[in-house]
């Protein structure tokens, strides 16, 4: 199984149950706890979900966004490829606007990691990437 498709589905155990068990879900998905709480902490570090003893539960407080974040991970691949071929639409010193979608995420992702068109982007998007 892919990490990708583990992570969307503690996500999804997460925010249908509002908590999710190492043990449990390792089990279910037949891999070990190791990467079950590989898996929770990166979610955790992304500010997905919030880390605890044994498993993880759904994060109450501090800043939402629109979108469920675990559909960052839902079609990851069909996204990214949008993204390169928006970007491959775009001139060096063009102004574009990029709203706080999770396609438009990968969007801005891309031009962060080809910046040498030297863009003026504007997003009311609050995600992140840590560094």
């Amino acid at each position: 199984m892919k990490a990708s498709e583990r992570l969307e589905i503690i996500i999804d155990e997460v925010q249908t149950n509002g908590i999710v068990k190492v043990a449990e879900i390792s089990g279910r998905l037949g891999c070990s706890e190791v990467t079950i709480r590989n898996d929770i902490r990166k979610l955790d570090q992304q500010g997905v979900l919030k880390k605890t003893y044994g498993g993880a539960v759904r994060k109450e407080n501090g800043l939402s966004v629109e979108f469920i974040p675990g559909e960052y991970f839902l079609n990851s691949d069909k996204k990214y490829r949008i993204a390169k071929r928006a970007y491959e639409y775009m001139k060096g010193g063009d102004s574009i606007i990029i709203d706080d979608s999770t396609t438009g995420y990968y969007l801005a992702k891309y031009i962060k990691e080809h910046a040498e068109k030297h863009l003026v982007v504007v997003t009311n998007s609050v995600l992140s990437e840590r560094s």
